[in-house]
């Protein structure tokens, strides 16, 4: 818990200054972000039996970040080039060049097994870009909104509360385990706290910055991204099993690797974009 809170006290002005500042700041933090995220996403995807492309996912998602920065509106085209053009060169690999034999066993050896693991990797690669450089292109985009800067601090703060209270109280009162054979440490009673902590945030900082949200929309908009938050846990903890690793890596210690520390993030971001857009304004 030490090691916990110590990495937390030192990263976290290292997340919210450059969503403070926003600009080249917030986009310099969003490609180092998603870089290390689709490396250890990659290995995760190896480790499920898939050839990933690491450089066609980390140029698609880049290109993402880019098309939000810069505000170019193509991210359907972006998306679709992507997935066709990893799809395209997993195909020439895999036909040219077999690949070495799937870590699943047995169908490795059959004489389609090189092509089934360039399928999964292909769906994996898509996957990986869609889940790290779509979905973290959204902190650009909550940013660029009216008051973006105080909403993308309440967003990332109401994810952060989510998942310390989450945490404590699960240490503290946990006893009802929500999914075993995903997160066996996950209780029923920490994601309530969790809930809790990302509805009291969602309020007290809709009040602080004076954010034109109704006391209700504050409070689902914390409850919102609380769920999101706590499902996006359950996500990455779903990828690690079937990967079978027990932890993404451990970039940051005490919370892991970098996924680890995402996991939370990028759907919290995507939930709380789209309600203050939709709902809010």
């Amino acid at each position: 818990m030490l090691l916990r809170t110590a990495t937390l006290v030192i990263g976290l002005p290292l997340v919210l200054a450059p969503a403070w500042f926003g600009g080249g700041w917030l986009l310099a933090l969003l490609i180092v972000a998603v870089l290390l995220g689709l490396r250890e996403f990659s290995q995760l995807a190896e480790g499920m039996g898939a050839q990933p492309t690491l450089t066609l996912m980390a140029a698609t998602s880049m290109l993402l970040l880019l098309n939000a920065f810069w505000g170019w509106g193509r991210g359907e085209l972006i998306i679709g080039a992507g997935a066709l053009a990893i799809l395209s060169w997993l195909a020439v690999r895999a036909l040219v060049t077999p690949l070495p034999p799937s870590r699943a066993g047995d169908q490795g050896a059959t004489a389609n097994g090189p092509l089934l693991r360039a399928a999964l990797g292909w769906a994996l690669s898509v996957l990986g870009v869609l889940y790290l450089g779509w979905t973290l292109s959204h902190a650009i985009l909550v940013r660029d909104l009216p008051l973006g800067r105080e909403w993308i601090i309440l967003i990332a703060a109401a994810i952060f509360a989510t998942d310390a209270a989450a945490y404590l109280v699960g240490r503290a009162a946990g006893r009802r385990r929500m999914a075993p054979i995903i997160s066996p440490n996950k209780t029923w009673e920490g994601a309530s706290g969790g809930l809790v902590g990302g509805i009291a945030v969602g309020i007290a900082l809709s009040a602080a910055f004076g954010l034109p949200a109704a006391w209700w929309q504050a409070s689902a908009l914390g409850g919102s991204i609380a769920l999101a938050a706590e499902v996006g846990d359950l996500a990455e903890s779903l990828l690690k099993r079937a990967s079978g690793i027990g932890a993404s890596g451990a970039l940051l210690p005490g919370h892991g690797g970098m996924l680890d520390r995402l996991d939370s993030i990028v759907f919290g971001l995507v939930v709380g974009y789209y309600f203050v857009t939709w709902v809010v304004s």
